[in-house]
């Protein structure tokens, strides 16, 4: 799998449904619209400053690393 521990907090990690993650990783199209909606971040992007999108609400989220989420705008690219 890959990946640090030293990542895993509250801000850094998104639930996903297997087969998106599974298309996520292996599909250059899909991993760029994830880029995009803030659910496949670089390694230099901060999440507890990068919002995402959750399609459920249609709203752009940030969260903290008490687990809290707050509404935000996308920020311009």
């Amino acid at each position: 799998m890959g990946g640090s521990t030293v990542l895993d907090r509250p801000a850094n990690i998104l639930v996903l449904c297997s087969e998106v993650n599974g298309l996520i990783e292996s599909d250059a199209t899909t991993a760029a619209l994830a880029r995009s909606y803030g659910w496949k971040l670089r390694s230099w992007e901060n999440p507890e400053t990068t919002p995402f999108y959750d399609r459920a609400t249609g709203e752009w989220n940030l969260i903290d690393n008490e687990f809290n989420r707050n509404i935000t705008t996308r920020k311009a690219a």
